[in-house]
C-alpha cells in the first residue's frame, strides 16, 4: 500500500522484537508505530477513504499493545455516550497513596488525539493522580471510527465523562480535575463553573 512504509515497517520491528522476546523494545516500537499511523492521518480530506479506519484501527491496536507490554498501568475503556461510546484510556496510578485518588481528565484538542497526550497522563500517574483520556465528537477516534462530529455544547460530552469518572471506585469524585488543549481549554474552563 502506497505511503505507509515507516508505519507499517515500525510496527513490523515491534512484533520482531515481540517475537524474539525483547518486550521493551517491542513496547517502545508499537508505541513510535502507533503515532506514526495517527500522524499519517493528519492532513486527510476524504473521511470515506478506506484508510481512515484502517489506520484509525492500526494506531490504537499498536498503542495498546504498547501499554500492555510496557507494563503502563492503563486500559481501553469504552464511555458510554448517548447511543454509542467515547472511547479512551484510563490509567491507574500506582504511586496513589490512598485506596481513592485525585484523577486528571484529560481533552485533547482538535488535532490532537487522546494518546497524543501520554506526556501529560504520565506526569499525573507519577504524582499519584490516576489519569482519564478520551476522544470526543470531532477528534481522533471518536471521529475517524465512529464518525462523531464534533458539536458545540461541549459539555453534554463531559456529563458522561464525568459520570463515567465518579464510578471508578479508586477514584475520589470530590478531587477530580480536567485539562483541555486547544479551543477544549474554553469547554473545560465552562465544565468547571457548573
Amino acid at each position: 500500500m502506497p505511503g505507509v512504509i515507516w508505519q507499517q515497517n515500525l510496527q513490523n520491528r515491534a512484533h520482531k522484537f515481540e517475537k524474539a522476546g525483547k518486550l521493551i523494545s517491542a513496547g517502545s516500537s508499537y508505541l513510535r508505530a502507533s503515532t506514526y499511523w495517527r500522524v499519517s492521518l493528519m492532513y486527510f480530506g476524504d473521511w470515506q477513504d478506506p484508510r481512515m479506519q484502517e489506520f484509525s484501527q492500526r494506531s490504537k491496536d499498536c498503542y495498546d499493545r504498547a501499554l500492555e507490554l510496557n507494563g503502563y498501568p492503563g486500559e481501553a475503556i469504552r464511555i458510554p455516550y448517548e447511543n454509542t461510546y467515547l472511547p479512551g484510556h484510563f490509567y491507574r496510578s500506582p504511586f496513589a497513596k490512598n485506596k481513592k485518588a485525585p484523577l486528571l481528565i484529560v481533552i485533547p484538542g482538535r488535532d490532537t488525539w487522546a494518546d497524543d497526550t501520554i506526556w501529560v497522563t504520565d506526569a499525573a500517574i507519577k504524582r499519584g493522580i490516576h489519569a482519564l483520556t478520551f476522544d470526543g465528537p470531532g477528534q481522533g477516534m471518536a471521529l475517524r471510527l465512529q464518525d462523531l462530529k464534533f458539536r458545540p455544547d461541549f459539555g453534554n460530552v463531559l456529563g458522561p465523562v464525568i459520570d463515567f469518572a465518579q464510578k471508578q471506585e479508586e477514584v475520589d469524585s470530590e478531587q477530580i480535575g480536567g485539562n483541555g488543549y486547544e479551543l477544549w481549554r474554553l469547554f473545560s474552563s465552562a465544565w468547571c463553573s457548573f
